[in-house]
């Protein structure tokens, strides 16, 4: 089995183990896995299969950048990388550290669950549209859009939500 049939094999019994979210999401209103759910889930499954996940949060001249690299323990194949741009969230009463912290907890989860097909939400812009719009339009920090961001991945693919996204973007400076 080579490191892509791993990895589906992984997404099988990831999605067959009936695991319930222990997050709530009170402001979307929806339940969510918690980074700890998510790391149970993948290493578990990774470790039925022989697959190992290594996560780098990588700083360049665009930013921050997460990398997943999630590589076949029974061969020295190349790995299969999943990249994703995130930021470091200004978080009140913390230190660089701690919101160093923050970014590499929520980037990885959010590569895990990409990488590994887990769905956390099912929000539907159409019809929490205005809760969106209006939580987007209070941001006032690029943080804070990037956590209304992260928090909805499901709507990554909405063209909406990403028109609205980049308008508060462009915006905030």
């Amino acid at each position: 089995m080579n490191t892509l049939q791993k990895l589906n094999k992984a997404i099988e019994i990831i999605k067959s183990k009936n695991l319930k979210k222990k997050g709530r999401n009170k402001f979307s209103n929806y339940d969510y896995y918690t980074p700890d759910q998510v790391a149970e889930l993948v290493t578990w499954a990774c470790h039925e299969v022989k697959l190992f996940p290594k996560f780098d949060l990588i700083r360049n001249e665009l930013g921050i950048t997460g990398r997943l690299s999630i590589y076949d323990i029974d061969t020295d194949d190349s790995p299969i990388i999943f990249e994703m741009a995130s930021d470091i969230p200004a978080i009140k009463a913390t230190n660089i550290s701690q919101q160093l912290g923050g970014a590499m907890t929520y980037t990885k989860r959010y590569l895990l669950m990409n990488a590994f097909d887990i769905t956390d939400n099912n929000i539907d812009f159409d019809t929490t549209e205005n809760t969106i719009k209006e939580a987007i339009r209070q941001c006032t920090t690029k943080a804070e859009l990037a956590g209304i961001y992260n928090s909805n991945p499901s709507l990554h693919t909405d063209k909406n939500f990403m028109k609205l996204m980049n308008e508060k973007k462009s915006e905030i400076k």
